[in-house]
């Protein structure tokens, strides 16, 4: 008679055959590793936001390699820092070379990420004064206050709904 068994994880188990008069047999089971082959990222640079936060996923080669782990390291933990599970924080602007290594350190690869300002959009505009008067061929500058107050992005276009008067 013919036992099927199938290898679920890496590691050592006995399996025993047995008539049903109590006869058995024993065999040792090596269940080996799904050898990881290749080890990179999708792209070499990623440019992200101070502040923001995303996860790089590896490219790992085969697809069921049974290595699941991996180290982990910034080069510049002042730009941009990186956690045990691949999760990259930008805190300064600059650059950064994440580095993910196999656990045998056999297999590496790199990301270089580049931290931005970030870009902070105005909800709201107002120009300081409601109503002014001027005289012909008088100039007077104009101000805008920003919404919220730390906005970095106050670029402003100037209009005019009749360019023959001002």
């Amino acid at each position: 008679e013919e036992g099927l068994i199938t290898a679920n994880s890496k590691g050592n188990t006995i399996i025993t055959a047995e008539t049903k008069h109590g006869v058995k047999a024993t065999i040792n089971v090596n269940v080996n590793a799904i050898e990881l082959e290749s080890l990179k990222f999708s792209t070499e640079r990623i440019t992200i936001k101070k502040g923001e936060k995303l996860t790089l996923t590896p490219v790992i080669t085969p697809a069921n390699a049974t290595v699941n782990e991996f180290f982990w390291k910034s080069d510049n933990e002042g730009v941009a820092s990186v956690d045990k599970h691949g999760k990259i924080t930008g805190k300064e602007i600059g650059k950064a070379k994440i580095t993910i290594i196999s656990v045998d350190g056999k297999l590496e690869s790199n990301c270089e990420i580049v931290v931005s300002e970030e870009k902070i959009n105005p909800t709201e505009i107002k120009i300081e004064n409601e109503e002014i008067e001027i005289k012909e061929e008088d100039s007077i500058n104009l101000s805008v206050s920003f919404t919220p107050d730390n906005t970095t992005n106050k670029v402003v276009t100037w209009s005019s709904a009749d360019n023959d008067i001002a």
